[in-house]
């Protein structure tokens, strides 16, 4: 209980503070922006999730299942059966509502339990190997030029993967793995560093990917692709790493994570009574 309270945490809480901060700048940056958002769709955060932001919903949803299946058969039977229900959901993807963001964490889900039914059956260091990390590379490239370019592959949703490209999400994550294997063991500190702040550039990077969109777009008529993802990928990740390094040495730092007496975690952790003898 007290390592999902962490998840609300972690999570949740950041998933309602910055859903209100990300809505509040739509909101008033309507004439600017393409499409629109008006004060009442913040009102349906609790069950339909808007933009980004349904992967932090779906997220949690995906660690609220696993809890419970733990809870109900067990840690070595909960992967197994989080998988066969993940496959479960994905089937009935064209059958779910909208709502709670069940379209989203049926799509999800089954890449989720991947994770959890192989993290023990990987080794735990990785092999350094430069050209397994070129092959890998080029293959997960190749793969998808071939997927979008050729087969002309697409996805049913804007949000998540459905059904009918599962095959590509799990060679190219396959892929993904062969490269972080591949990659030498030591010299690496700051991509270890980006990894871990990754939260930190998912709650704030659209707040600098949408800026430069629309300064570039509408102020300097540049509608260049190659100019926007370079300027939105710099600025979208150092612009985060910076700005939320800021707010975690102010009092902003409540917009990342919550103060004490909202910390649910920080509820459920059992007291300890220091005495004097």
């Amino acid at each position: 209980m007290n390592e999902l309270a962490g998840k609300f945490d972690g999570i949740f809480y950041p998933y309602l503070i910055w859903s209100l901060i990300i809505g509040a700048f739509e909101v008033l940056g309507n004439g600017v922006r393409n499409g629109s958002t008006s004060p009442y769709d913040l009102m349906h955060l609790l069950w339909s999730p808007k933009g980004i932001f349904w992967f932090l919903y779906a997220l949690l949803m995906a660690f609220i299942s696993i809890e419970i299946l733990i809870k109900l058969l067990g840690v070595a039977r909960a992967p197994v059966a989080l998988l066969v229900f993940s496959v479960g959901l994905l089937l009935a993807y064209p059958y779910l509502p909208g709502l709670f963001c069940l379209r989203e964490f049926s799509m999800s889900l089954v890449y989720f339990a991947l994770g959890v039914f192989l993290a023990d059956r990987f080794p735990k260091t990785q092999i350094g190997s430069w050209g397994t990390l070129v092959v890998a590379t080029c293959a997960l490239l190749a793969l998808e030029y071939y997927a979008h370019m050729v087969m002309g592959v697409s996805t049913g949703s804007t949000r998540s993967i459905t059904p009918n490209v599962v095959w590509l999400g799990i060679s190219s994550l396959a892929l993904m793995l062969v490269i972080c294997y591949s990659l030498p063991s030591s010299g690496l500190d700051w991509l270890l560093n980006l990894g871990s702040r990754s939260m930190d550039i998912y709650l704030v990077h659209i707040l600098f990917v949408a800026t430069i969109r629309i300064v570039l777009d509408k102020f300097m008529d540049v509608q260049s692709v190659p100019v926007y993802l370079a300027l939105g990928m710099f600025f979208g990740v150092f612009g985060s790493l910076a700005l939320t390094s800021f707010m975690k040495k102010t009092r902003l730092k409540y917009l990342l994570q919550p103060p004490e007496f909202l910390s649910l975690k920080a509820r459920l952790s059992p007291k300890v009574t220091l005495q004097v003898l």
